[in-house]
């Protein structure tokens, strides 16, 4: 912390000095006189030993830990707005109503036709097994009747290979005459009737071939109907998707606190038609908030996250608030050549609203345990930096006389420093050392000085 003393001329000094005043008046020495003549006021201050700290202030602003507008998705009037600016909302409240009227005739609308597309998928789910039932059931009948009329066909081709043979063989024997005329016309008839079968076994086979192919056809049209109920499933959830559309719609229409916070924008009354983007209210959460403070390149150094801080609102200075930086971002704000550091802390009782200035003060450097000064004692001179110091001298004459004031440049190095103190190192300034703060223009190294007072008095 920054040290201070106040150095006062004690009453036993005054008191030699008046008298001493009083001497040289009644003796009327002008040459006494014109020597007091000489003497230039000052102001002196006494070094001390103790901490300089040096503190830079930069401009900060206070900004919601989160802010939300929130705006229309649906188009319709405003039917009701329930808050106003600075009310306290928890999150899920209801902030404001759009009117649904329109969405719900057309919710009602789609559920009808979700209602008839599931009827209709329903219906189509049970035909499929029936189909297949039947197609199958088809092939493998055409499938049986094919294999009798091929077995038809070998019995009728072996029968009447015999009744032809029969004949031939009979029809020898007749010409031979060991074969009568009635036997001959019964092998005639059996090898025409023995044709006659083998003709509609060829023919049966025939037509239970083109009842297999006809029953492989049917069993495509199982494709078809198992296509249809994908459509009509298609169909249905397309119905089931635009009746989850329109209940988000209505649902959208009741606008309500994303989080915990309050009020602080209000940009419509009921009636207002709302259109998707219409801004209607803005929540922001100020229980804890962050301090956007840019921070110029010069003073990066000293700013990194967990840096002590305290900052005072522009408008309520007396109000301290104490806190670390919480990050510090390394890339410059665009446009400009400052990093913004944040500070995030508790705001009980929203204290501090958003978008409120306020001025940071932090540590930039410290010196503890060193010799300090008053730094308006500190001058540039062409040697550097330098300070007048008081030292009593014994006149150099004979006869002695009372020790003359004498003001001293010397050479110093300065550390740190603030407005007020400065840390400086040098052989001739130590504790107890006072120093000259306020001084002539006049004033030069060896000049006789006359100490007005001392700083803070």
């Amino acid at each position: 912390m920054k040290e201070r003393r106040t150095h006062r001329i004690r009453p036993a000094a005054i008191v030699l000095l008046a008298a001493a005043t009083l001497t040289a008046a009644g003796c009327g020495r002008g040459h006494a006189r014109g020597k007091d003549a000489q003497a230039l006021s000052v102001t002196v201050s006494t070094a001390t030993r103790g901490s300089v700290i040096n503190y830079a202030s930069l401009d900060g602003q206070v900004q919601p830990l989160q802010q939300s507008t929130l705006s229309s998705n649906v188009q319709g009037p405003v039917a009701a707005v329930y808050v106003n600016e600075g009310a306290r909302v928890h999150r899920g409240d209801l902030l404001a109503k759009i009117d649904d009227a329109v969405l719900r005739t057309q919710l009602a609308q789609a559920e009808a036709q979700l209602a008839q597309a599931r009827a209709k998928y329903a219906g189509s789910t049970l035909q499929n097994p029936l189909q297949e039932q039947t197609s199958n059931a088809a092939v493998l009948n055409a499938q049986q009747s094919l294999l009798q009329a091929k077995n038809s066909l070998v019995a009728a081709h072996a029968s009447n290979d015999v009744a032809q043979s029969t004949f031939q063989s009979d029809r020898q024997l007749f010409a031979q005459g060991y074969l009568s005329r009635t036997d001959l016309d019964k092998a005639r008839s059996a090898a025409v009737s023995a044709e006659q079968q083998l003709n509609s076994a060829e023919s049966s086979l025939r037509q239970a071939q083109e009842n297999l192919a006809s029953a492989r056809k049917g069993t495509l049209q199982i494709d078809v109907q198992k296509a249809n109920t994908q459509a009509d499933r298609a169909n249905m959830e397309s119905m089931a998707a635009q009746v989850d559309f329109y209940r988000a719609q209505i649902r959208q229409t009741s606008i309500v606190a994303p989080f915990d916070g309050y009020v602080t924008a209000r940009k419509v009354d009921p009636g207002t038609l709302a259109v998707p983007g219409t801004v209607l209210l803005t929540v922001s959460q100020l229980d804890q908030v962050w301090v956007d403070v840019p921070v110029p390149s010069s003073d990066l150094a000293y700013v990194r996250q967990g840096t002590p801080v305290q900052f005072m609102p522009i408008l309520a200075p007396a109000e301290v608030y104490h806190a670390v930086i919480t990050d510090v971002n390394r890339t410059p704000t665009q446009g400009t050549l400052s990093y913004r550091a944040r500070i995030r802390l508790a705001n009980d009782g929203a204290r501090l609203r958003g978008g409120e200035l306020v001025r940071v003060r932090l540590m930039a450097a410290a010196a503890r345990g060193v010799v300090v000064v008053p730094r308006a004692a500190v001058f540039r001179g062409e040697a550097g930096d330098q300070v007048f110091i008081v030292r009593s001298e014994q006149a150099a004459k004979e006869g002695g006389g009372a020790p003359a004031l004498k003001a001293r440049i010397v050479p110093v190095k300065v550390g740190v420093e603030n407005d007020e103190l400065a840390a400086v190192t040098s052989p001739a300034v130590s504790p107890g050392t006072r120093v000259i703060v306020s001084r002539p223009d006049a004033l030069q190294d060896g000049s006789r000085v006359a100490v007005a007072g001392a700083a803070g008095e």
